[in-house]
Parts: structure tokens; C-alpha cells; sequence
């Protein structure tokens, strides 16, 4: 094992499996999870590269990391019959894995329990969607939502009937969304496409813009310290900002 055992995906793919109970079904929730935790600011996530991949945004670095973890033991690859390749492998953590996650003081900060209590109420298809508009809507083309749900369904017309699901699914990204997420696909908006403008600095901003008053590079959505994203707040970093309230700049 050569990942550092506190942070970064070794660390997050074991407090992911802990935030679902210890058993994840199959190969598609686990990176489509992985990936809609990175675009809320899951930090442990923050430096794998995905790329778009049959089912979607895919992590190989992920892959790679599930695959020794199993090797070493630590997590039970269970193979079963299944309509879909990706369906076929199912994980759960073995004792020995449990243990590891004690022993290494692998916690689960309780925004990631919140986030993953509610993504492990869809089915894989919503998640693969989901996480394709995400793909195209806020990290790759910056497509407006709907045209990157139009985009998502051609290339996956077998997610149609998850639609609704996956709109779920985004509620609860913007949700839990950190203002990094939020500040990185600003700059990639073109002006006209911008929502709103502060009224107390006069930036342009995007709805659910963090208010924790820290710089973009500081802020951890999943630090209990910080309040999270406020509705229609202010990119300038200073705290208490909606675009039409009391600005104290």
C-alpha cells in the first residue's frame, strides 16, 4: 500500500464504504459516487482526473486503488451474474478492513454521511447520469444544466426513465457544493451566461456560492467549521453577502 493512509483516495474510498455501511453493490456506484463527491469539494477526491468513459466520468486512479485494496485483502470482490459487466462485482469490507479503518483513525465526517445517505437511495443508472450531466454541466463543456441533460440522454437513451432521479441527485450536489466547485465553473461561465451580480462588490456570481469567508484554496466543505453554501451568495470571500442584503465590504 504506498497511498498516504490518511488522505487523499485510499483514505476516501474506505470512508466511502464505511458511509455505506461497509458494502457497495457494484463498480459503477462506487466511481459515480466518487466523482459527485469530488464536484461537492470531497477533498480526499480532489485530485483524481476523470475522464468520460462508457458509464460515464471514470477515475482509472480509483480503478487502481479499489483493485489493490482487494488484493491486499482488505475489501471482498463478489462476483455474480448480471445483466451489465460493471454489475457483476459487488465489494464489502472484510474484517481485516475494518480493522484497518480503526487502527489508521480513517473517520467519516458527518457531511459525508448526510451526502452518502441520501446518493445510496439510486440506482446505479441515476448516479451514471447524474454524474454525466455533472460531467458536461459543471467540470468539462460548462453546458447549460439542460442542454448537458440533453447531451447525457443521447449518449445514454438506457437512463431515460432515471431523469427525475438524477435531477434528485444534482439538488443534492448543489446542496453540499463547496465554492471552489462553485468559484472554478464561474470562471469557466461566459459573461452573458453569469446569473447575478453582488450588489456590494459587483462580481458576478452563481447561485450557492459559499459564505465561510475563506479563500477558494482554504475552503473544505466538509469542515463541520464552515456553514456552507448559501443560496445566491457573493464570490469575494467575505461572509454574509446575498446579492440584494446588507453587504459589509
Amino acid at each position: 500500500m504506498t497511498q498516504d493512509i490518511t488522505a487523499g483516495p485510499l483514505a476516501g474510498l474506505f470512508r466511502v464504504f464505511s458511509a455505506f455501511g461497509g458494502a457497495i453493490d457494484n463498480r459503477i456506484r462506487i466511481q459515480k459516487t466518487a466523482y459527485i463527491l469530488k464536484m461537492t469539494g470531497f477533498q480526499d477526491f480532489a485530485s483524481l482526473p476523470f475522464t468520460y468513459h462508457g458509464h460515464g466520468p471514470y477515475s482509472r486512479e480509483l480503478s487502481d486503488v479499489l483493485r489493490e485494496v482487494v488484493a491486499a485483502g482488505l475489501v471482498r470482490e463478489i462476483f455474480s451474474a448480471a445483466d451489465q459487466e460493471d454489475d457483476r462485482h459487488s465489494y464489502q469490507l472484510t474484517v481485516a478492513g475494518q480493522d484497518w479503518v480503526k487502527e489508521n483513525g480513517v473517520d467519516v465526517p458527518q457531511k459525508l454521511l448526510d451526502a452518502a445517505n441520501t446518493l445510496k437511495q439510486f440506482e446505479s443508472r441515476a448516479l451514471e447520469l447524474a454524474s454525466t450531466v455533472l460531467f458536461f454541466h459543471r467540470d468539462h463543456e460548462m453546458m447549460p444544466r439542460e442542454h448537458a441533460f440533453e447531451r447525457a440522454l443521447k449518449l445514454k437513451p438506457q437512463c431515460r426513465a432515471y431523469k427525475a432521479k438524477a435531477e434528485a441527485i444534482m439538488e443534492t450536489v448543489v446542496k453540499y457544493e463547496s465554492c471552489e466547485t462553485a468559484r472554478r465553473a464561474l470562471e469557466k461561465t461566459p459573461a452573458g451566461e453569469r446569473v447575478a451580480t453582488c450588489a456590494g462588490c459587483g462580481k458576478e456570481t452563481l447561485p450557492d456560492t459559499c459564505h465561510c469567508g475563506r479563500a477558494a484554496a482554504e475552503h473544505n466543505a466538509y469542515d463541520s467549521s464552515c456553514p456552507g453554501p448559501i443560496p445566491m451568495g457573493c464570490d469575494c470571500h467575505r461572509a454574509g453577502t446575498p446579492p440584494k442584503g446588507d453587504h459589509r465590504g
